[in-house]
C-alpha cells in the first residue's frame, strides 16, 4: 500500500478506469485521496472516465460523496496580479 497520509493528484481527468482502480487498491484506507482536475478537458488514453463519474455522483444527494467535490469558478492561472505576487513570493524566500 501507499503510506501516505494525503495523496494529490493533478489531471485526475487523465486516470482510466483501470488506473483509478490500482490506486484505490494501493491507497491505505486511512489515506486522504485529493483530486484535481476538468472533467470537460483530458480524458484518459484508456478506457472509463472514472473523474467525470466521481464527480457526477459527488453533486448528487443521498451518496457517501455527496457535497465532496468543490467547482472553482475563477480562473486564477491567467491573473496577471496573483501570479506576480506568487513569483514576488517565491523570490523572497529562496535561500541565497
Amino acid at each position: 500500500p501507499l503510506a501516505v497520509d494525503i495523496l494529490l493528484i493533478d489531471e485526475a481527468s487523465m486516470l482510466s478506469l483501470p488506473m483509478m482502480q490500482a490506486l484505490f487498491c494501493a491507497l491505505d484506507p486511512h489515506s486522504q485521496l485529493l483530486l484535481l482536475g476538468d472533467a470537460n478537458q483530458l480524458s484518459a488514453v484508456e478506457s472509463g472516465t472514472p473523474f467525470a463519474d466521481l464527480l457526477q455522483l459527488a453533486g448528487q444527494e443521498n451518496n457517501v460523496l455527496s457535497g465532496c467535490a468543490i467547482k472553482l469558478t475563477q480562473q486564477w492561472r491567467a491573473n496577471a496580479a496573483l501570479s506576480g505576487a506568487a513569483q514576488d513570493a517565491a523570490r523572497d524566500h529562496r535561500e541565497p
